[in-house]
């Protein structure tokens, strides 16, 4: 992953906040993207391109004041590969109309459903089609070729799960209760729920970046949602820790001030850990893993992960590794 120093990191979000917030003023993004010089500018779009934000990224260039010429080369990189990005993203919609068709009563969770709340929906990356199909036994991953691209697919039984079982328990409750009268759509507090215990679980296994980050922002800002129902969800399935540290982190990358979502205050620790897996890993992990020499090796990475994570996750860092091992036995044994 690319490494930013300070003032990278700092015109970074301020280049995203201009293309979430298009309404809003970002006074001295101009001042600060002169600070960088072309080699900075370079890393800073190969960040961009990592963090799965290119679109974000070259909307909030497009919208400053005045554009210096040392980022000429990731203004018109990134111009180029959101005219792409649009090209799939048109693509990828109609294929999960068509697979919503395939599948009654489904749902599209996350990815296609998530575009509609940017201020250019097709400028939002989006990897694979996860569908939610209930009464599936078990989730299903499928790859096929639609309009000459290939379309990868995800079906799940559930929207989210937790590998703790009594908060899982509960968790699957939530869900029950809501998805039937909302006809195959989950009301907001329950899709913010679900979005933020899927990056929460990411961050354990194999990593996050800008893009979920991103996600929940821009529900959060645009979405009227029920405070008081959302914070009691957070305290039957044992996310209030988490979420004070990614409300911190929203707050002072993007100007998102809800922390009234939960009564904790974030702990230096745990707000130190969330921070360092965005900025300097990414999604590398998930590299790791693959990289290992097999599943005893790759075992004690994800077990050293959990461990050193337990201070932002709580209960389900401990339960993670236990998951993960029973997982991998009925594999085995199909």
């Amino acid at each position: 992953m690319v490494e930013l120093n300070d003032r990278q990191t700092r015109v970074l979000f301020a280049v995203i906040r201009a293309g979430l917030w298009p309404d809003t003023e970002d006074d001295g993004l101009t001042e600060a993207a002169l600070s960088l010089d072309s080699r900075e500018w370079k890393e800073l779009f190969r960040a961009a391109r990592e963090q799965a934000v290119t679109g974000l990224f070259t909307d909030g260039l497009k919208r400053m004041k005045e554009r210096p010429a040392c980022c000429d080369f990731a203004y018109l990189n990134g111009v180029m590969l959101t005219a792409r990005m649009e090209k799939r993203n048109r693509l990828l919609a109609e294929a999960a109309q068509m697979l919503k068709d395939r599948y009654p009563g489904s749902w599209i969770f996350k990815g296609p459903q998530l575009t509609r709340f940017y201020p250019e929906p097709l400028h939002r990356e989006t990897g694979d089609i996860d569908l939610v199909v209930p009464g599936l036994d078990e989730e299903v991953d499928y790859a096929f070729v639609f309009q000459g691209e290939t379309v990868n697919v995800e079906l799940h039984p559930w929207p989210e799960y937790l590998t703790s079982p009594l908060r899982n328990k509960n968790l699957q409750h939530i869900i029950r209760g809501d998805y039937p009268e909302r006809r195959g759509e989950l009301s907001v507090e329950v899709n913010l729920l679900c979005l933020i215990l899927h990056v929460r679980r990411h961050v354990l296994s194999d990593g996050f970046g800008l893009k979920q980050l991103c996600d929940i922002a821009v529900i959060l800002q645009n979405v009227p949602y029920d405070p008081e129902r959302l914070r009691s969800f957070f305290r039957q399935t044992g996310g209030e820790r988490f979420v004070a540290c990614l409300m911190k982190l929203l707050e002072e990358g993007f100007g998102v001030r809800h922390t009234c979502l939960v009564e904790k205050k974030p702990g230096k620790k745990a707000y130190a850990l969330l921070r360092k897996a965005l900025l300097e890993e990414g999604y590398d992990n998930k590299q790791a893993w693959r990289e290992s020499s097999g599943w005893m090796e790759s075992a004690w990475l994800r077990w050293k992960r959990c461990l050193h994570l337990y201070p932002l996750m709580g209960s389900e860092a401990l339960w993670m590794p236990f998951y993960q091992a029973i997982q991998r036995r009925k594999r085995n044994r199909c």
